[in-house]
């Protein structure tokens, strides 16, 4: 049995985009027993930033319609892709793909008579045949466990530590920044050394 899925839209508001939203994406799925959300469902809503953010995190699946190369879309996809959610593209002209993301299977629809009803159709029957597994550049290219610490080499030439702070620096993130500061503090103390120096001797 097909998982019941949520689902959050990233598309334009207004206009065309909200009867396409209505009649072809959000009624067709959820008669499949969906629950599709997007972020202005809910009128009354004052931060819509919050629906955004909280759609994405919340989704088992995000459809982003990339029609008109919408700038807020493209931010939201870029969001899901770095949560990891799985995604299908959606679009009515190929030419409004925006390069980097045009390696990943798009659903081209159509908002005329002929083509309306079949996105829905293609959507369920992609999410039928991948079960909602979908491709995502980040999870491509980037590892899935935890991004390795890269420590930078302690510069050989600070020998001025004694053995406590030299165990305390095997333990810590110690690296050449660390040095430097160490180098200008001890710079700084040779100075004031000669400056007392120069007094005396005057």
């Amino acid at each position: 049995m097909q998982k019941r899925l949520n689902i959050f839209v990233a598309m334009p508001f207004g206009g065309k985009f909200d009867l396409i939203y209505r009649y072809l994406i959000k009624t067709p799925l959820e008669t499949e027993g969906h629950k599709v959300r997007r972020a202005d469902d809910d009128p009354e809503n004052q931060n819509i930033n919050k629906e955004i953010f909280q759609g994405i995190w919340q989704a088992d699946l995000v459809i982003a319609d990339l029609t008109g190369e919408n700038a807020n879309v493209c931010y939201e996809l870029g969001i899901a892709h770095t949560l990891k959610k799985p995604t299908i593209q959606i679009v009515q002209n190929v030419d409004d793909i925006l390069f980097s993301l045009h390696s990943y299977n798009t659903i081209r629809y159509s908002i005329n008579s002929d083509g309306s009803s079949e996105l829905a159709t293609r959507i369920l029957k992609m999410i039928e045949r991948d079960n909602h597994k979908f491709s995502n550049p980040f999870n491509d290219f980037i590892n899935a466990g935890p991004k390795e610490i890269i420590k930078l080499p302690r510069s050989s030439g600070i020998d001025d530590v004694d053995d406590d702070e030299e165990a305390a620096s095997d333990d810590s993130d110690y690296g050449i920044l660390d040095a430097r500061a160490d180098a200008e503090e001890a710079m700084n103390e040779i100075g004031s050394i000669t400056g007392e120096i120069t007094l005396d001797i005057s």
